[in-house]
Parts: C-alpha cells; structure tokens; sequence
C-alpha cells in the first residue's frame, strides 16, 4: 500500500462490515461462510455489466441483487487466480479482498462480494491466489 495506508487486518474488515450492516446481523465474525444480510450489496459498484469486456470492471446481476453502493466502496468484481497457474475466475461476479491477518504462511482469512447474494462472505485464501487487496487508509 502507499504511504499513510495499511492492508486492513481480519478484524478492520469485521469492524466496517459491521457498521454497514447496523450492527446485529451478523453471526460470528470468525465464521467462514456467507456473512450478515445486505453488506454485499451495499459496497459493491453499484456498474452492471452490459455487453462490454467481462473485465471492465462491471457487476453481472440478476435483477434481485442489484447493488446500491451506499457507502462509495466501489468493490468492483475482480475474480481471483487459481493458485496453480495464471486463469482467473469469477470475473464480472465476485471479488476477494486478502487481510493482513494470516493463519499461516500459506493462507489468510479473505473477504468477498458475489453478484448473487447481497451477503459478504469469509473464506480462506492462498498466498499464491493473486487475491486483491484494498488498502486502509490509517
């Protein structure tokens, strides 16, 4: 990250997710799985993709998970590579953000977005996934 940013720790994350959240939908943030009700729709961009490059940085949406983007995030669907090669996948319908948290030197909680849920989801990512990240400013 650049100077005056950080990589938001596991718990940063489960510090924003919920204040979008208000506050009391959420299960556990130490779980993995799918999170609270409406964070995901809440952050993402709320740009659906429309014909264009998959990879313009647009949503692919069904109807009834449109998202606002409230907030100004801006989470755009960034997809994430395989951990053995160079392919990516869920371009246009999910981002994975990477925490500064680790688990071990191999892996680390991550946070997501999908276009087919308006939850947020925490997962398990490799090292060697390519995951996005997004900085904090401290």
């Amino acid at each position: 990250c650049p100077a005056g940013f950080i990589v938001p720790t596991d718990n940063d994350w489960a510090n924003l997710l919920d204040q979008v959240e208000s506050g009391g939908t959420f299960t556990s943030q130490t779980d993995y799985g799918w999170i609270g009700a409406n964070a995901g729709g809440l952050l993402r961009s709320a740009s659906t993709y429309v014909g264009a490059d998959l990879g313009d940085g647009s949503w692919v949406f069904s109807q009834e998970n449109q998202a606002s983007d409230l907030y100004g995030f801006t989470a755009l669907p960034s997809g994430m590579r395989y951990p053995t090669g160079s392919q990516f996948y869920g371009r246009g319908q999910a981002t994975y953000l990477m925490t500064s948290s680790a688990e071990s030197s191999e892996l680390t909680p991550a946070r997501s977005f999908q276009a087919w849920s308006q939850q947020s989801g925490r997962s398990r990512a490799s090292r060697s996934q390519a995951v996005a990240v997004r900085c904090r400013k401290l």
